[in-house]
């Protein structure tokens, strides 16, 4: 810097001076902002702060940011770090920049699953299976983000009629590893499917009856049914072995038997008439 001054008649000064001076970097001081989290599916949010600015400088000042390290981008549960540099440029430049890190976990998040399962009527079929995202799935993702269930249980196989409960489980992949999972099991019945009997040929001839046949009104699943003796009653309902010879009502009923199946129309009515053959009569 040269001063050079204004002439005076009571001075004399001597030739101009001059001077140097410099103007130091300040110091600034700069390090990433990232808090944990809980996992989410996305990518983890990155920022800075710099303590030491002067002036009109903010943040936006200094320039568009680099991110580094291992929690660039990072999605999945982990333990990370990231740093931070800033461009040289016309602010930057007149700064003594200090650079930290940033370190930041992302801890798995709660998932509760259950299994479902409906009651049924006995159709000769095992069941099928679903499960359900009770809480927790991140809305990064879908159910079927979540893959192929494995089923288990004493229900999975299950096809008689029953009282049953199945379990879920999911597998381990890029999705799963990222949840606390919980599993809820489900309880489902296989209730009895209902059938009809239908008689035919119920005949009386010369005081003896003649075994009826039964067969069945509904869908009937091969070696279910167990059709056993025959037992006649008379008016009162007391077994009779054989038709007296005595004109009158009786009914005839059949021993059904079934883990899978309730039956109905399990007797019918006949009349005896002394001297006739006579067919039956349905109840």
């Amino acid at each position: 810097v040269i001063v050079t001054l204004p002439s005076s008649s009571n001075y004399k000064f001597d030739s101009a001076q001059s001077t140097q001076y410099n103007i130091a970097k300040r110091a600034l001081s700069v390090r990433p902002i990232v808090s944990g989290k809980t996992y989410d599916g996305y990518a983890i949010s990155l920022n800075f702060t710099a303590s030491g600015l002067v002036g009109a400088h903010t943040n936006g000042s200094l320039g568009t940011p680099t991110y580094s390290g291992n929690g660039v981008g990072a999605i999945d549960v982990g333990s990370y770090t990231v740093s931070i540099s800033l461009p040289n440029n016309d602010v930057t430049k007149n700064y003594d920049i200090t650079y930290a890190s940033a370190s930041f976990t992302i801890t798995k998040r709660a998932l509760s699953i259950r299994a479902v399962a409906s009651n049924k009527t006995y159709d000769g079929k095992t069941n099928t299976f679903d499960f359900e995202v009770v809480s927790g799935l991140a809305s990064a993702h879908t159910k079927n983000s979540l893959g192929t269930p494995t089923y288990s249980g004493n229900g999975v196989d299950a096809v008689d009629a029953g009282s049953y409960s199945v379990s879920v489980s999911l597998p381990n992949n890029d999705v799963t590893k990222n949840y606390n999972i919980s599993y809820a099991s489900a309880n489902f019945t296989i209730s009895k499917a209902k059938v009809a009997l239908v008689w035919s040929n119920v005949l009386v001839s010369d005081g003896r009856v003649t075994a009826p046949s039964v067969v069945t009104s509904g869908q009937v699943y091969s070696g279910d049914i167990s059709v056993g003796s025959y037992t006649y009653r008379d008016s009162s309902g007391r077994i009779i072995n054989s038709i007296p010879a005595v004109s009158g009502t009786y009914y005839v009923e059949v021993a059904v038997t079934s883990g899978n199946y309730s039956f109905t129309n399990t007797h019918i009515n006949f009349k005896v008439s002394i001297g006739e053959t006579q067919e039956k009569e349905v109840a």
